[in-house]
């Protein structure tokens, strides 16, 4: 299977310089453009000012702008196929994708961080504050890359003017990569991945059933509900990330049902864009999605067998193992796998 790539472009910034502006693309396997993340001055709503804007000279050259950073998918801002432009990283769609979210992680605290843009600037000192670091399109660029864990090492990369002064610490970078990725478990926790099966609880005097903790026949799995999982210990003891609870939350909340392909879409779009693709067309179809792997359907199963089953119907909800057959259902005898291991996620 070919890889997914993260790259970075260069767009000449022009005006008699040499310098240019580093852009991060994701292509998927057949090169086509899935995401584009660039720095720049932020306009009130939080967008990008593009080149042809009328705030354009005012908006990166007066330091009155905030630094931050945009993430498009599907449709280029500055991103053309002709820019020169290296592969830094390449991988699995999940490999990919995993880093992708940790970069949005990453330009959510540096838009909130609100700093200063300016266009030219050095390792420290900016035109009004000389003792105070500022920031432009190249600084995100390689803090985006930092948060993604994508090092680079490319002079006509890191030459470029503000890339050696990326906006978050190193603390700030680590703790960003921790939340999204957490790799140790809890002191006496189960591994990374496992959620806890709870122990078989002794047959009571009068119960007519097998002493398992699964459903009997005719009797629906117990409901566990995101927000369930979200309180106390529970997210703590389900094994799933804060993100999948999050996303689980965010979904039933605006009456979309869990599902395999509900979650997919969230992961690749980011849960709020999959919330608003589906309130606006109906569906979860959309050209910004592509095909998942066979080992990314797998996670999502597990995932949405986590969410609506609960813990101990989910097994191993981080790992990578594929979802059990699951008998057909009948009104009288409900799945305890709810979830259809054969379900499309194209």
């Amino acid at each position: 299977m070919a890889d997914w790539t993260i790259r970075v472009a260069q767009l000449p910034i022009g005006f008699g310089t040499p310098y240019k502006h580093n852009i991060i693309v994701v292509m998927d396997p057949q090169g086509r453009l899935a995401y584009e993340l660039n720095g720049g001055p932020l306009d009130s709503e939080g967008n990008i000012v593009p080149f042809q804007d009328s705030r354009m000279f005012s908006a990166y050259t007066s330091g009155q702008f905030p630094v931050g950073a945009e993430v498009r998918f599907g449709r280029p801002l500055f991103y053309r196929p002709d820019l020169d432009q290296r592969v830094v990283f390449s991988g699995s769609q999940q490999e990919v994708l995993r880093r992708l979210e940790t970069a949005k992680a990453c330009v959510r605290t540096i838009n909130s961080a609100g700093e200063p843009y300016t266009l030219f600037t050095g390792p420290q000192g900016g035109r009004d504050e000389p003792a105070k670091p500022t920031f432009n399109s190249n600084s995100v660029n390689a803090t985006l890359l930092q948060c993604m864990g994508v090092p680079v090492n490319d002079p006509a990369i890191t030459s470029q003017p503000g890339y050696q002064n990326p906006i978050l610490s190193q603390d700030q970078v680590q703790q960003i990569k921790e939340q999204q990725n957490p790799t140790v478990p809890p002191a006496g926790g189960p591994p990374p991945g496992n959620i806890p099966i709870p122990r078989p609880q002794p047959k009571k005097r009068g119960d007519n059933g097998d002493g398992s903790n699964g459903p009997t026949f005719g009797q629906a799995a117990p409901f566990v509900s995101p927000m369930m999982l979200q309180s106390g210990a529970g997210a703590a003891d389900s094994g799933l990330p804060q993100r999948v609870i999050d996303t689980g939350n965010l979904l039933r909340a605006n009456g979309i049902e869990i599902t395999p392909r509900t979650m997919y879409v969230s992961h690749v779009l980011g849960p709020q864009a999959a919330v608003d693709l589906i309130k606006r067309t109906g569906s979860t179809s959309s050209d910004a999605v592509p095909s998942a792997d066979r080992a990314t359907g797998d996670q999502m199963r597990a995932w949405v067998r986590a969410l609506r089953l609960g813990p101990a119907a989910a097994g191993i909800a981080g790992g990578m193992m594929p979802a059990p057959d699951a008998a057909p259902a009948t009104p009288d005898q409900p799945t305890a796998d709810a979830v259809d291991p054969t379900q499309s996620f194209a």
